[in-house]
């Protein structure tokens, strides 16, 4: 089985452009950019990511066998990369002003009611959300 073998030269040129590619990412991250930022690092990990692949790795003149290989450990990593920002994201739907039990008030106060997790009703009176009544006794309803 022969081995492709790149030139010093190729080596080094693919060097460069990743020390320069390293030096964007930096500026990149220095620039204000907004809703860009994300989308232009991520874009210049890719062609870091992908450059590395196919001439550190020795990608570019392997077999298909290898080529699935590689492709499929990028396919699982894409996929655990998914599920772990499915699952940060997704943590911000609860607030931690409504877990807290002292700032039952000020999440009252700032979301116009709290839902009464027996019920599921929106109590607006905070007495009624720490189940206090006007009687002195405590709603079920159950």
């Amino acid at each position: 089985m022969s081995q492709h073998v790149f030139t010093i030269k190729t080596n080094l040129i693919i060097f460069a452009i990743l020390m320069v590619l390293l030096v964007v990412t930096v500026g990149v991250a220095y620039l204000e950019l907004g809703v860009l930022e994300i989308p232009i690092a991520l874009t210049i990990a890719v062609v870091k990511a992908v450059l590395i692949m196919l001439y550190f790795m020795h990608l570019r003149y392997s077999s298909r066998l290898t080529w699935l290989f590689a492709g499929s450990g990028t396919l699982w990593l894409l996929i655990l990369l998914a599920f772990s920002l499915s699952d940060f994201l997704s943590r911000g739907w609860i607030s931690p002003i409504v877990t807290q039990e002292p700032s039952l008030d000020t999440a009252s106060a700032y979301f116009g009611g709290l839902p009464d997790p027996d019920t599921g009703l929106v109590l607006s009176d905070p007495e009624e959300a720490h189940g206090d009544s006007a009687d002195g006794e405590t709603s079920s309803a159950h």
